[in-house]
């Protein structure tokens, strides 16, 4: 029988063979080796990451199209509620009513005119009862029974104009009938146009391209250059379909997208149009090239590195090698003191495996591990941020770190040998003690945090944990405690602010909701038995509570939109008397329910001012209603207004206790409240904060002061600057 064919050797084997034909190249065999490492652990490791690095992109810019997408159903509904608010008071202005009664059909025109310009909408009709519509503002739109569609009022809603077409957001809101007589069956209309400007303002906000699609056709965009279909029409027909978003790619020519595609619904539940989000693909797939050119030039990098440092430490390993040989011997016969030769060749090596049992060898590695040891304990001791402390079988202080001065406010010769019980001294008030966390009672829970006091006896919370440490020469029994601890006095504060917080807020709201709870039972129950005059107090003790509970939503919104770095101003050249003015209308239920009267100190002529109302609005009523909750019943609150130089200084005056000394600049932090000075609830302690950041973000200043009189004045003021200087 012929024997089979020899398979030929592998790389493997003609490696292995040629070293031990050649066992001088070990540096060879080696730095080969550990190229070979170095090569397949950057090959295999950098192409699953880079799998994992697009996947995650891929992830995040989906994250990134529905998080657009929610911030552009949003902005919708913000603008359709910036519309039917702007409708609901144009339609209750007196002036408007005393037109309509005067039947001055010349002087209308004009008045909305200057109505539609200073609210930036697009367009208003007044509807008049069986007379002509009075209409200003854009041309080629619906008629106003198109535009309402038999919807009754008030209502706000999102319109198809077919041709040229476009979408509306429409609001309208009929005319007060106790003001404007006659003008029973008036109402107002309000149009805005969602057209390439809006498109433009939603991509500012969002990050993202914004465009409107209606009938399957580009209506309004913020693209440059974009085609008048959808950019990726499969996925646009679908979203007409099932009325549900997705997320997709698209192409505008060249051009690459990820795009958001949202529907639009009516109050009807009709789609109206697709909200379309895009997102340029080249950037990001550039990006993902640099990324993968970068890890590969990176893996080659360490590769080369590798084989550098391996052919580096190859040849320190071998050339102490060539004399080992020749110190054997000195060695067995007890030179201790001569060193060790270097030695560089493999017989040495081999020889030098039969010298490793010498004691010397061996003491001396023995103590350089030991070093080695300490040093890595001394370091993990010295890199440590919390206090160490040990303590002996009596319950002194026998070593501490740095760390644990720094904690204690105390040197380390004050703390050396002194009882624990002398250093760690209770706080004011503290029952729990560390002997408690050392010597823990059956059957309670384990105590974690200690309250003491410090070197300079400031109070400071720690939380502290222990260990025992056995001794060496008694190994059957405990040696050292072992106290690790850290500083959680800033923790402790914020969950006690936090609780602090939370409770105030639910004392907050619960007054007003329970009032106005209470206000619709009685009206539910005994409104038909009520007179008017009581049907009005009811009302208007229901408006105050709503009016309450308005102020906190807005302080809280208002302080998560500041946390949240999304806090803007919408400034436009204001009239100060008539936010001022505005602002005592709204305030005017609260203040005759507390018997109070506002006194306005205004000077005949005022500048305008570059401000954003409503952002003044909020900080006045602030100010007015902390006043009046310090003002007792029936006193008087004071509203002043001077020009100093190129300041304009708003000042509220009330006739309460006034401010403790030193601790006006904490009324402006966040959740600092009255409470803390007086020991009773007054708020959640927002909203002064907010106020300092609204003015503030206006170039103005806040402060606080007690009035020589009694009472305190609290003052901001605002720059007075054009337009220009303000956006410079």
């Amino acid at each position: 029988m012929s024997e089979s064919p020899a398979l030929p050797p592998t790389i493997f084997e003609r490696l292995r063979r040629a070293f031990q034909r050649r066992p001088s190249r070990i540096s060879q065999s080696l730095t080969a080796s550990v190229a070979l490492i170095v090569a397949l652990t950057v090959l295999f490791g950098a192409l699953p990451a880079f799998g994992a690095m697009q996947l995650q992109l891929n992830y995040q810019v989906e994250l990134r199209i529905q998080e657009a997408q929610l911030s552009t159903q949003a902005l919708y509904e913000a603008e359709s509620e910036r519309l039917a608010g702007l409708a609901r008071l144009i339609s209750e202005r007196p002036t408007l009513c005393n037109l309509v009664l005067a039947d001055d059909l010349q002087a209308l025109q004009p008045y909305l005119d200057t109505l539609r310009k200073d609210t930036s909408i697009d367009a208003l009709f007044l509807v008049r009862h069986r007379q002509p519509v009075v209409v200003d503002g854009m041309a080629g739109l619906p008629s106003p029974d198109a535009l309402r569609g038999g919807r009754a009022l008030p209502y706000v809603d999102l319109v198809v104009q077919e041709s040229p077409p476009r979408l509306l957001v429409v609001a309208a809101n009929p005319l007060q009938a106790e003001r404007c007589a006659s003008g029973a069956g008036d109402w107002m209309l309000a149009v805005q146009v969602l057209d390439d400007e809006e498109m433009r303002g939603m991509a500012q906000d969002t990050g993202l391209e914004q465009s409107l699609i209606v009938n399957g056709q580009r209506v309004a965009t913020s693209l440059s250059f974009a085609p008048d279909w959808p950019l990726n029409p499969d996925a646009a027909e679908q979203v007409r379909r099932t009325l549900s978003s997705c997320c997709v790619r698209g192409a505008d020519q060249a051009v690459e997208y990820y795009l958001g595609l949202a529907p639009l619904l009516d109050s009807q539940g009709e789609l109206v149009g697709i909200s379309e989000v895009a997102l340029p693909a080249k950037p990001i797939s550039q990006g993902i090239f640099n990324s993968a050119a970068l890890l590969l030039g990176g893996s080659l990098l360490v590769a080369g590195l590798g084989i550098l440092a391996a052919m580096r430490r190859t040849h320190r390993i071998l050339r102490p090698l060539s004399s080992l040989a020749e110190a054997a011997e000195n060695l067995r016969k007890g030179d201790w003191e001569t060193p060790l030769p270097e030695q560089s060749d493999w017989v040495e090596i081999n020889q030098l495996a039969e010298q490793l049992a010498d004691s010397r060898r061996y003491i001396q590695q023995m103590l350089q591990i030991t070093q080695r040891e300490m040093s890595q304990v001394t370091h993990l001791l010295g890199a440590l941020r919390e206090g160490v402390v040990t303590l002996d079988q009596d319950g002194l202080i026998t070593w501490l770190n740095p760390d644990a001065e720094r904690i204690l406010g105390r040197r380390a010769v004050e703390m050396l040998r002194s009882p624990y019980s002398r250093v760690f001294r209770p706080a004011p008030g503290e029952a729990q003690t560390l002997k408690d966390i050392l010597e823990p009672l059956p059957g309670r829970p384990p105590v974690r945090r200690l309250a003491v006091l410090d070197g300079n006896d400031r109070p400071l919370t720690l939380a502290v944990s222990t260990s025992w440490m056995e001794a060496s020469d008694a190994p059957a029994g405990p040696g050292e405690r072992v106290l690790v601890f850290r500083d959680v006095s800033e923790e402790a504060a914020y969950n006690r602010l936090r609780a602090e917080f939370l409770a105030n807020m639910a004392h907050e709201f619960r007054t007003p909701s329970s009032s106005i709870a209470a206000s619709i039972e009685l009206l539910a129950e005994e409104g038909d038995s009520m007179s008017s005059e009581e049907l009005m107090e009811l009302a208007n003790t229901t408006r105050i509570s709503t009016q309450h509970l308005q102020a906190l939503l807005d302080n809280l919104l208002e302080s998560a939109t500041i946390e949240a770095g999304c806090f803007r101003l919408r400034c436009r050249p204001i009239a100060l008397h008539q936010v001022i003015r505005d602002t005592a209308a709204l305030m005017s239920p609260l203040l005759r329910r507390r018997q109070q009267a506002l006194e306005l100190e205004l000077p005949q002529e005022l500048p305008t001012l570059w401000a954003d109302p409503s952002r003044l609005s909020q900080v006045l009523v602030n100010l007015l209603e902390n006043a009046s909750k310090f003002t007792p019943f029936g006193a008087v609150i004071q509203l002043v207004v001077e020009q100093r130089e190129a300041d304009l200084v708003i000042s509220v005056l009330d006739n309460g206790p006034g401010l403790p000394a030193g601790r006006y600049s904490d009324l402006f932090k966040r959740y600092f409240t009255a409470h803390e000075l007086r020991g009773a609830q007054y708020g959640v302690g927002l909203g002064l904060s907010v106020v300092k950041t609204i003015v503030e973000a206006h170039g103005g200043r806040v402060g606080a002061e007690n009035r020589s009189a009694g009472g305190a004045r609290v003052w901001f003021s605002l720059p007075l600057e054009s337009p220009a200087d303000n956006e410079a």
